[in-house]
């Protein structure tokens, strides 16, 4: 489904920065949540003071999600500073190793009619031990095809630079270097059906046509319920995940959502029951 910066990980042609005909539309975004790990972990963290200025750099873009920018039919947004740590490895949002494994990324999309779009992604990661700096650049690219009747069909090409592909793989479950589908349907504004398919092109990677389902609920404009579902090819255990989004509108250049706060939960079961819960939080407002 379309949106903005996450979802260019996913299908670069599906971002869309604003659901209005403006030709020119400018905003700063400000990553809250991130803001405030930063800020909780500044203090315990004395060896940052040291460091230099790119992975100074990284650490403002904890703060300043990035730029986003409508000229045209071409949309796109820049993206600071992106913690590209696992899930499984970060400790409570723990910022501790943000230094060492970090990165970002440029999206474009380019609107040829309102039913057909081509995006790009060049994503940027770095990481860093005590013998060596690697540093990477990967791209992905896709295409999104709209319908009057709220039915989207998107395929992507999907490359992630070395030291992002472990969190890519566990948070999304998208593997480097592959094929990927995604079909939504939308009924008006309020509820949205979808379903993705990943890893169509190689059979030797994780992920091997492994079916996604979601769906969204707004009852109301300032709030979204969610709800998704999957079984990792490799195992039988299925995940579920739920979730909602608090989103406010108005600011004059930034029509859609001037604030977006999301939270999910991401629950792994077994016969058993749970036996693990994941959390995820994201906070950003618009300028």
């Amino acid at each position: 489904m379309k949106g903005d910066f996450d979802v260019v990980l996913y299908n670069p042609a599906a971002l869309e920065l604003s659901r209005y005909n403006q030709p020119l539309r400018v905003a700063l975004v400000l990553d809250v949540a991130s803001a405030a790990c930063l800020a909780l972990d500044w203090r315990h963290r004395p060896d940052w003071r040291g460091l230099d200025v790119s992975e100074r750099a990284a650490l403002g873009g904890l703060v300043i999600k990035g730029l986003t920018a409508r000229l045209g039919l071409v949309d796109a947004l820049v993206a600071l500073g992106e913690n590209l740590e696992p899930p499984a490895e970060a400790r409570r949002g723990s910022l501790e190793r943000f230094p060492e494994r970090h990165g970002g990324y440029f999206a474009a999309r380019l609107r040829l009619q309102r039913e057909v779009a081509f995006g790009l992604n060049v994503f940027y990661g770095q990481s860093r031990d005590s013998n060596s700096v690697v540093r990477d650049v990967a791209v992905s690219y896709g295409v999104l095809l709209t319908s009057h009747a709220g039915l989207q069909f998107g395929l992507a090409y999907l490359g992630f630079p070395p030291p992002a592909r472990a969190r890519m793989l566990e948070e999304g479950r998208l593997p480097d270097g592959t094929l990927n589908l995604g079909l939504s349907k939308r009924w008006g504004r309020w509820l949205s059906l979808s379903l993705d398919v990943r890893n169509l092109s190689d059979e030797g990677k994780p992920a091997v046509r492994e079916f996604h389902f979601g769906s969204e609920l707004v009852p109301w404009r300032h709030l979204a319920l969610r709800a998704g579902f999957f079984r990792p090819s490799e195992e039988e255990r299925p995940w579920i995940s739920f979730g909602l989004g608090l989103f406010g509108q108005g600011q004059p250049l930034a029509p859609d959502r001037s604030f977006a706060l999301n939270y999910a939960v991401r629950t792994e079961l077994t016969g058993g029951g749970v036996v693990r819960l994941e959390h995820f939080v994201t906070f950003l407002v618009s300028l």
